[in-house]
Order: C-alpha cells, then sequence, then structure tokens
C-alpha cells in the first residue's frame, strides 16, 4: 500500500489534479481551477457560499464508510446548503487534514467522488489545501454558488405566523442507515435496508428544487435537514414563534418501520431528531402550498405539509417545535426532543 508519507504533498497534488481533470466537471464559467494560487471563475449574479467540515470520530467512521462514501458525503452536505438558499452551485473547495499512514489510493478515491457529485451539480472541483495532521482525518469543503438577478435568496427565521410547514422527500432514512450501522446490522441492510444505508452514506441534495423553490418568491423560510427536523423546522421561526408538526403527516422512509424494530430505536425519533436527511424544510402560506407542491414535482421531488407556525399567543411555550399525536395533543416521549446534534451539547461535554 503506497501511503501519503512515500509520495509527499507534491506528488499527492498532481494525482489529485489528474483525478479531477478525469471527472469530467469542466465548466465555462471556471477560467482558472487546480493548479494556481487561487481559482478564478465567473458568477452570473450575487455569490452564495458555505463551508462544512467532516472529522473522523465525529462525523465519519470508516469502520462502516469508504473513503469515496466520506468525499460523497462532503460535497453533498455542503451543496444541500446551497440548496437550503436556493442558490445554483458554481464550484467546490477542497482542504484535507492528512496523516502520513493515509492510503493514496483511499485519498484520491475520496477526491473523485467528491468532484464527481460536484460535477453532477454544476460545482466542479477548483482547488483547495492539504495539511498534515497526527489527529483525525478531516475533510473541509466551502461551497460556492450564485443567485440570478431578480430571485431572492430563501433563509431562515422569516416565517410568518399562520404558515404551513412543508418537508421534502422522507424522513428518518439517514438515522435509520446510521443505527443499523452501529449496532452491527448493516449486513442486514445489504438487500432490505439498502436504500436506508445509501441515504446515510451517499445523501442526495436537493438543489434543483432549492432553486425551483427561490424562483416562486413564495417560500417564507427555508432550511436543509442535518441536525434533525424539528430543530431545523424551529430555525424557520422567530423568537415569537412556535410550531407544531403533526406525526401522521410525516413522510417516513420506506422501511423505516422495520430498521427502527431491529435497531431498537422509535421510528418518530428517527424521523424528527435524527438528522442528516438533507431534505429541506420550509414554510409558506396557505394559499401557495398547492403551486408550490406542482413546481416541486416539476423537478422530480415531493413536498408534504406537515405542520403549521403559531404565534406565541396561542399557548404553546416550549419546545419550539411540538411533535403532535392524530389527537392534535403533545405526543408522550418527544417534549425535549429539540435540540437534534449538536457539536458541543450536554451529551459531548
Amino acid at each position: 500500500m503506497t501511503t501519503i508519507g512515500d509520495i509527499g504533498e507534491r506528488r499527492l497534488i498532481a494525482r489529485i489534479g489528474d483525478v479531477v481533470a478525469k471527472t469530467g466537471g469542466a465548466q465555462s464559467w471556471v477560467e482558472r481551477g487546480i493548479g494556481d494560487d487561487a481559482a478564478v471563475f465567473g458568477c452570473s449574479g450575487r455569490v452564495v457560499a458555505s463551508s462544512d467540515m467532516l472529522v473522523e470520530g465525529v462525523v465519519f467512521y470508516f469502520d462502516w464508510a469508504s473513503f469515496a462514501d466520506v468525499g460523497h458525503k462532503a460535497a453533498a452536505v455542503n451543496l444541500s446548503d446551497l440548496a437550503a438558499m436556493g442558490c445554483r452551485p458554481r464550484g467546490l473547495l477542497l482542504n484535507l487534514g492528512l496523516r502520513r499512514a493515509d492510503a493514496v489510493a483511499g485519498v484520491l478515491a475520496l477526491v473523485r467522488s467528491l468532484a464527481r457529485v460536484g460535477a453532477q451539480y454544476g460545482a466542479p472541483l477548483i482547488g483547495g489545501d492539504i495539511s498534515s495532521t497526527s489527529g483525525p482525518l478531516v475533510v473541509s469543503v466551502t461551497a460556492v454558488g450564485d443567485l440570478d438577478e431578480g430571485v431572492e435568496s430563501l433563509s431562515r427565521a422569516t416565517s410568518v405566523a399562520g404558515d404551513k410547514i412543508l418537508v421534502s422527500g422522507c424522513l428518518g432514512g439517514a438515522a435509520a442507515g446510521l443505527g443499523l450501522m452501529q449496532s452491527g446490522h448493516a449486513g442486514t441492510g445489504r438487500g432490505g435496508f439498502s436504500a436506508l444505508l445509501k441515504r446515510q452514506l451517499r445523501p442526495a441534495p436537493r438543489v434543483a428544487l432549492g432553486q425551483a423553490l427561490a424562483a416562486t418568491g413564495l417560500v417564507t423560510a427555508c432550511a436543509d435537514i442535518s441536525d434533525g427536523l424539528l430543530v431545523d423546522a424551529a430555525n424557520l421561526l422567530d423568537r415569537k414563534q412556535r410550531g407544531v408538526v403533526y406525526a401522521q403527516r410525516l413522510p417516513l422512509a420506506r422501511k423505516l418501520r422495520q430498521a427502527a424494530d431491529v435497531v431498537g430505536a422509535a421510528p418518530y425519533r428517527l424521523a424528527v431528531a435524527g438528522g442528516e436527511d438533507f431534505e429541506l424544510v420550509c414554510c409558506c402560506a396557505p394559499r401557495a402550498v398547492a403551486l408550490l407542491c406542482e413546481v416541486a414535482a416539476t423537478v422530480g421531488e415531493r413536498l408534504t405539509v406537515i405542520g403549521e407556525v403559531l404565534s406565541e399567543t396561542r399557548g404553546i411555550k416550549s419546545p419550539v417545535v411540538r411533535l403532535l399525536d392524530m389527537d392534535s395533543r403533545p405526543m408522550l416521549g418527544y417534549e425535549n426532543v429539540d435540540g437534534g446534534f449538536e457539536h458541543f451539547g450536554s451529551s459531548d461535554e
């Protein structure tokens, strides 16, 4: 096995350049990519940028994820942030913290996978940096996009009391996939649960949907579901608002209930607190629901109304977004499931 220590930084960068050149991600707006001190590319309007960092042992584990899985996910989670803003992806920058013992083939597989995902959504890999580390492997990506003139970016905390809360796709799949891997049941998933494993290891950002929703001008607030439905839905509200989500309306991932039984988890908990589905959760006025659902269908996506935004005067004080059962009563055991994942939460202290 050839390691990073065997070939050194310059030869690794040269090999990365060769890999990127073969991904087919070249775009007319990229004037200069890998090889210069900085990338040069054109944008048609306002620039939107986002960064995410994936740290081994925190966000991913090589016990069940391959280098290619990590590269795919690193690109997807950043593109999901751009999707939540309703913008068009333009390019990716990749920073790697590598160990001398890391396999060159593995690192190149990571880069190749990341570059292919970026190219798929119109965001080629255009540069980055490499550093040595004695700690865990670190993958940090910056995604850059733009907005056409006349299109306003989607944003958080701008919903209006009376708005409906909608979510794209289905929920709980990524958390179920993670649970299967953590509990040693990943092999079980190769058949009936393979789609759930894929939702965790190789998520699909809703880029086209975000752009389509932004173009309508009817979405009052939007976020992607990275930390959990309830916490990400709470991000759509201002301090004077509260929200409710109806459990029976949640679009659960296929075979979620079966997977929940295997890993010993409650399916609704996976759906509302598991996170990493990278679907979009958004708000709009009731009169706009039908049109937004039609717009979603034009890009091959589905929106489901799952709740509504309330003013604080209607009596719901805490948590910010509450999960209700079919009789509109708070579901027992879910009263405090509004924190989602947090890097420095109490569970980490």
